[in-house]
């Protein structure tokens, strides 16, 4: 099945939003255990948990394929640049949650690595998205094909 370059950005623009709703949905439990004065330390395991095994691995993915690509081009090489430096932010910010010692200290970075990736993804699709797009030498639809294989 072949897919149009409409249907692929369009794909990558719910995955994003999939991928910073179930990050808040989780900063937001983590912020109500603490509220709660409840046991904060599941919800940030939950968080930790998503960040590892979702987040992460799509930023590796994107590395390797859409920021590739973008990179190749003069006027998006500097933020390709910009944006493989906030990967490693949100990488060390994810290790400072995991090893939070507090409840307030964990609220205090799950809050930080909310509002930090959703600035990102805001950036990927209003900035980068759109001229890959535009971009005729671009072909989205295989790089979905190729993040989904990585």
């Amino acid at each position: 099945m072949t897919i149009t370059q409409t249907e692929a950005r369009d794909a990558m623009l719910r995955h994003h939003r999939t991928l910073d709703e179930q990050v808040g949905i989780r900063v937001a439990a983590l912020g109500g255990a603490v509220d709660d004065g409840i046991a904060y330390e599941p919800a940030v395991a939950a968080l930790v948990t998503y960040l590892a095994e979702e987040v992460l691995p799509h930023a590796v993915a994107e590395e390797h394929t859409i920021y590739r690509v973008a990179g190749a081009r003069a006027d998006l090489a500097d933020m390709v640049t910009e944006m493989i430096d906030e990967h490693r932010v949100l990488t060390s910010a994810v290790e400072s949650l995991a090893n939070a010692a507090t409840a307030p200290a964990a609220l205090e970075q799950a809050r930080e690595i909310g509002t930090f990736f959703t600035a990102h993804v805001n950036k990927e699709n209003e900035l980068l998205l759109p001229i890959l797009f535009e971009d005729d030498d671009v072909d989205l639809a295989q790089l979905l094909v190729q993040m989904h294989r990585l």
